[in-house]
């Protein structure tokens, strides 16, 4: 193995290793992607419980592989600032990207779709990630001498979907005109107005 070694991961059995290393040819992941530019490789458990490698590369690219036939799983450019640094949850649900203009992307691995992002999080590029053990909080570092721990919203707890407000504003309305009779004439005959005025 030639050059300095920059990166280095294995899976659940210790069976594989994604490496990323400078030699005098480039970068070199491995036979099935040797044109890769890859900043980070991470392993993780996927829903169906088949393991997977997540590969982030400076172009702002996220390949997903699966590790029993090596096959390309998806691919999608996430951002267009380069990837410099990336991380997945303990539950292989997210996955970090910290960008080299210091912001801090949350993905979501099923999807591959930006689900949070903390725009300038750093004000230079972001050099480590590591979610907590429960996803709620993600650490950063950056070339900058600056950590930090955001907090992340949790899709599921966001709050009220707005259109659940809106059925049940709705629905107050019309209990409201059904329970005065009076009401429910003045309403319609201002509904006709507005229609006839309208055409």
């Amino acid at each position: 193995m030639f050059g300095q070694q920059l990166a280095l991961a294995f899976n659940q059995d210790g069976s594989v290793a994604c490496y990323r290393r400078r030699a005098l040819m480039g970068n070199f992941l491995s036979p099935w992607d040797k044109a890769a530019l890859v900043e980070s490789g991470i392993f993780s458990l996927i829903n169906n419980g088949s393991q997977v490698l997540h590969l982030a590369d400076k172009g702002g690219v996220i390949v997903t592989w699966n590790t029993t036939t090596w096959k390309r799983v998806r691919s999608k450019k996430i951002t267009r600032d380069g990837i410099t640094a990336f991380d997945v949850s303990a539950d292989g649900k997210l996955l970090a990207c910290g960008t080299t203009q210091g912001d801090l992307l949350i993905v979501n691995s099923a999807r591959m779709r930006i689900q949070n992002v903390v725009p300038k999080a750093h004000s230079g590029f972001v050099t480590a990630l590591s979610f907590s053990h429960d996803s709620r909080f993600l650490a950063s570092a950056s070339m900058d001498s600056s950590a930090r721990v955001s907090a992340l919203e949790d899709v599921n707890k966001k709050g009220v979907n707005l259109w659940v407000i809106i059925l049940i504003i709705l629905v107050a309305i019309a209990a409201y005109f059904l329970n005065d009779p009076e009401s429910w004439v003045l309403l319609k005959s201002q509904l006709e107005k507005f229609y006839s005025s309208w055409r």
